[in-house]
């Protein structure tokens, strides 16, 4: 799957071209606030996460890698990482996250 991201103020929207089970390419986006959180300066898996509204620089790879450099509690920052192929998936054309808590 090819992902591309845009960044709206405080947002991250995951956008990707994916397949159904037809074979037609659906375009499917995902905000990343409803599942990523920023947890002192790491980029974490957790449900209305919002990291969005801590971490500057964001971008996604064409490896479906996740960077950001993240706030951390005593205000400093640090560069952060995350897989989306461990928790994002494509459902039928539509991306969809595995994240329950």
């Amino acid at each position: 799957m090819v992902f591309n991201a845009s960044y709206p103020p405080h947002g991250v929207t995951l956008l990707a071209d994916c397949l159904n089970t037809r074979g037609q390419a659906c375009r499917s986006q995902l905000d990343l606030n409803a599942c990523v959180a920023n947890i002192d300066g790491k980029l974490e898996w957790r449900k209305d996460g919002a990291f969005g509204h801590t971490a500057r620089d964001i971008a996604v790879g064409s490896n479906g890698v996740l960077t950001a450099r993240c706030e951390k509690m005593d205000g400093t920052e640090v560069l952060s990482c995350l897989d989306l192929n461990e928790r994002i998936a494509n459902n039928d054309g539509k991306l969809v996250d595995n994240v329950s808590q």
